[in-house]
């Protein structure tokens, strides 16, 4: 006989379930996005939602580089001046070319979202996670549920502690305490990392050449 919920929920057995995702890099579309099957990972976000962990609370930790941000152009070019609007735009069409990601987490959330939880932690790719109207336009797409958080450079759930790890990098280190910085204009920027700076500068442009590799 297979067993049923009730047998399964004997002495010592979990009540929580925390999945963690890193680096999935999902991009604008076309060759240059690093993550094209995000249908495949919205019906697995959908598995966490059945048997056997219907019964479990479930936490889904996307840990850094979720949304490859970085290597998302803006209006042909890649600014190393990112404003609020950049980042929106960019955010933005991202979503546009992963709507299946969008719909599996958002079923997922709003199946039970007393015990599902979402949470987006920063990686070196998605700095832009930082603006709250980045924030807002994710949580649009989930359906602006309650049940997802933006906790920062990392966060903790019980005694598990979950972070991106790019802030152990002295390449990528950014001041949590100073994430942004205000240009000679009054425009807020975000306070990219100096490897970031370089990376817009020298690397990124050259996708068009060395995409193939960088899929590798």
């Amino acid at each position: 006989m297979a067993p049923t919920h009730t047998h399964l929920r004997t002495r010592g057995a979990p009540d929580r379930l925390v999945v963690s995702f890193s680096d999935i890099e999902m991009g604008a579309g076309g060759p240059y996005d690093d993550f094209p099957r995000s249908d495949f990972l919205a019906n697995v976000i959908r598995d966490y939602g059945r048997d056997p962990y219907r019964w479990l609370s479930v936490d889904l930790v996307f840990n850094g580089d979720t949304f490859d941000l970085l290597k998302t152009s803006y209006r042909g070019g890649f600014p190393h001046h990112v404003t609020r609007d950049v980042a929106v735009d960019k955010m933005e069409r991202i979503a546009a070319a992963h709507p299946a990601f969008f719909q599996g987490l958002r079923e997922f959330l709003l199946e039970d979202p007393a015990r599902r939880r979402a949470f987006f932690v920063l990686g070196n790719h998605d700095m832009e996670l930082l603006f709250p109207e980045v924030q807002n336009v994710i949580r649009a797409e989930l359906g602006a549920p309650d049940n997802v958080y933006f906790p920062g450079w990392s966060t903790s759930i019980g005694r598990l502690h979950v972070e991106h790890g790019s802030q152990l990098d002295p390449l990528f280190y950014v001041d949590p305490a100073r994430p942004f910085i205000t240009h000679r204009n009054g425009e807020r920027l975000l306070h990219l990392s100096w490897a970031s700076v370089a990376l817009l500068h020298v690397a990124i442009p050259l996708q068009p050449i060395f995409y193939h590799h960088d899929r590798l």
